[in-house]
């Protein structure tokens, strides 16, 4: 039928659980706070090897490669700037910082929810 990834000249998919894209997130936050990017604001492959993905390792027994942190980077760069679009475009809505959630009267989500 369908072909593995393996077939294809795939590595297997690994999905990012909670406590990885959390501790990831505060490794990249903790690196960018001990300046460890570089002139143009980026990190090194070596950085990310050293600083993040070791930490995952050690903390969490992943066993999360470059690439899947340069995946799992271009996921959460495209959901950002979709959430960003969508504050932007939307007039009315705004963000609870304390529950996380999208916050408008409801009329607004009445007239959004038509669409």
């Amino acid at each position: 039928m369908g072909d593995s990834q393996d077939a294809k000249g795939k590595g297997q998919y690994h999905s990012w659980s909670g406590p990885e894209n959390r501790l990831l997130l505060r490794s990249l936050m903790d690196a960018i706070n001990n300046g460890f990017r570089d002139a143009s604001g980026k990190f090194n492959k070596l950085t990310i090897e050293t600083r993040v993905l070791s930490v995952l390792r050690q903390q969490l027994g992943s066993k999360k490669t470059y690439g899947h942190y340069k995946n799992r980077m271009k996921i959460l760069k495209t959901r950002y700037h979709n959430l960003t679009d969508f504050l932007r475009c939307n007039s009315g809505f705004g963000w609870d910082s304390e529950t996380n959630k999208f916050t408008a009267d409801d009329e607004v989500w009445k007239v959004y929810l038509k669409v």
